[in-house]
C-alpha cells in the first residue's frame, strides 16, 4: 500500500514537472518569464483574449452609412500549470457611433472562478473617460482574486486588469494584464 502511494506521488510530481516544461496548448508557452508562482508553489499564466462583433439594429432604426454599433469584449484568462483555466476577468463595451461621436454606450465587467479554491473578491479599480457625445470612450477596470489554502484562508492574491478604448469611427483598442 505504501509503495503504491509513493509510486503515485512520484508519477504526479513527474506529470507536473512535464506539464511546466511542455505547457503550450491553448497558447500557454513555457516561457518562465510569463509564469507567476504562488507561495503554495502553484504556477500560473495569464492569456489575454478579445472579441468584437457588429450589432444588428432592429428594423425601422436607420444609421447613416458612416455609423454602426459594435460590442468589444476584452479580458484575461488565468491558467494553472496543468492547463486548467482557474479564473477569468473581463469587460465588455457596447457602443453606437456616427463617425462624429459615440451615440450610445454601455459597459459590463465581471470576474469568474472555476474551482472552489479560488475566490473573486470584486472590482477594486475603475476609471472611465469620454463617453456618449464624445469622440472616444475609455474604460479601465481591475479585479481581485484569491487562492485559498484549506485551514489557512487566502494565501495568494492576483489582480488582473483590462483597459479599453472605443472610438466614434468604430475603431477600438484594448489591453489586459495582471
Amino acid at each position: 500500500m505504501i509503495r503504491q502511494l509513493i509510486f503515485m506521488l512520484v508519477v504526479l510530481a513527474l506529470l507536473l514537472f512535464l506539464n511546466l516544461g511542455t505547457a503550450n496548448a491553448n497558447g500557454l508557452q513555457a516561457n518562465t518569464h510569463n509564469w507567476k508562482r504562488s507561495p503554495q508553489g502553484t504556477y500560473y499564466i495569464a492569456i489575454p483574449f478579445e472579441s468584437v462583433s457588429e450589432i444588428q439594429l432592429p428594423k425601422g432604426i436607420y444609421v447613416i452609412s458612416a455609423g454602426g454599433c459594435k460590442i468589444f469584449t476584452k479580458g484575461i484568462d488565468i491558467y494553472n500549470s496543468l492547463r486548467i483555466k482557474v479564473a477569468t476577468y473581463a469587460q465588455e463595451i457596447s457602443w453606437c457611433y456616427d463617425a462624429q461621436k459615440i451615440t450610445s454606450l454601455s459597459r459590463t465587467r465581471w470576474g469568474t472562478v472555476n474551482f472552489p479554491i479560488y475566490q473573486f473578491n470584486g472590482h477594486i479599480g475603475s476609471t472611465e473617460s469620454g463617453g456618449k457625445g464624445q469622440a472616444l470612450y475609455r474604460a479601465w477596470t481591475q479585479g481581485a482574486f484569491c487562492e485559498i489554502a484549506p485551514g489557512m484562508g487566502c494565501v495568494w492574491n492576483f489582480y488582473p486588469w483590462v483597459d479599453q478604448y472605443v472610438f466614434s469611427d468604430g475603431s477600438y483598442w484594448g489591453n489586459a494584464g495582471w
